[in-house]
């Protein structure tokens, strides 16, 4: 566990503060959870995620393959948020009614950012960069 802490505290501040706001996103999933299904899928793809980046860091010993674990997890669950949103109408889309649309436009933008650096990390380990 401290190879895993002395990686992660190694990492830029700006990686740090991102990774916090992911975890903020997808915890605030419990507030919906009664509600919403999505919701629901969200929460239980952050239960999955953590214990999947701790698999691939007991084989790989790189913090950077994490993402491995979020392109598993996170690519499925949003193009299902999306196709959710999508499937209520173009209007449906981009509209934030309230709480719960706000929080989903947040966790949707969120995932889709941290795919394509996720993409990146993985790209830079298999070359050699980290």
């Amino acid at each position: 566990m401290t190879e895993i802490n002395t990686q992660m505290s190694a990492l830029s501040t700006p990686v740090q503060i991102w990774v916090n706001w992911m975890m903020l996103v997808l915890l605030l999933s419990v507030f919906f959870i009664r509600k919403h299904r999505p919701a629901r899928f969200v929460f239980l793809a952050f239960l999955i995620t953590m214990p999947a980046a701790m698999a691939i860091f007991y084989f790989a010993h790189n913090v950077h393959l994490f993402a491995l674990a979020h392109i598993m997890v996170w690519t499925p669950l949003l193009v299902y948020l999306i196709r959710i949103r999508k499937s209520e109408g173009l209007k449906r889309l981009i509209k934030i009614r309230g709480p719960y649309e706000l929080w989903q436009t947040l966790l949707m933008s969120t995932l889709f950012i941290s795919l394509i650096f996720d993409v990146r990390d993985v790209f830079l380990v298999l070359i050699g960069e980290k």
